[in-house]
């Protein structure tokens, strides 16, 4: 007896393809114009809000301020009282960027401690002491 070499070996298993539609059951309607209209001009506005293109104002349109008058209005500012109002603002915002930096720096330091075993036990040696020296201390009074 002879085994036909297609019958050996078994056939890749598939999907069975989709049933058509049963005319019995009801699909979902189509949308009508005005609603695929009225959807479609929603996600414009929403797109444009997410934009920030709602208030947008043209190169055109621009209010036209006389040299004049900004000549007029530049020479009546006491720059003095500007330093004076902006003095405060600044510095703080400098002495910010210092401490950040330096926050950084000892981070980095902490990290590069830290990595290294024997220092690490080195420190919690020291940090243990000072513990039980502290709790010594509390305990006397």
């Amino acid at each position: 007896m002879t085994m036909n070499k297609k019958t050996s070996n078994p056939a890749p298993t598939t999907d069975p393809p989709p049933l058509p539609p049963n005319r019995n059951q009801q699909s979902e309607p189509k949308p009508s114009f005005e609603q695929v209209l009225l959807e479609s001009m929603q996600r414009s506005v929403i797109d444009s809000i997410r934009k920030g293109e709602w208030l947008k104002f043209e190169y055109n349109d621009r209010l036209k301020i006389e040299s004049s008058l900004l000549r007029e209005v530049m020479q009546k500012i006491d720059m003095a009282v500007v330093i004076e109002r902006v003095k405060d603002h600044v510095e703080q915002r400098i002495a910010d960027k210092i401490m950040h930096s330096m926050e950084q720096e000892v981070a980095n330091d902490v990290k590069s401690i830290m990595s290294n075993r024997e220092l690490r036990e080195d420190i919690r040696a020291v940090i243990r002491e000072k513990i039980r020296s502290c709790e010594k201390a509390l305990s006397k009074e």
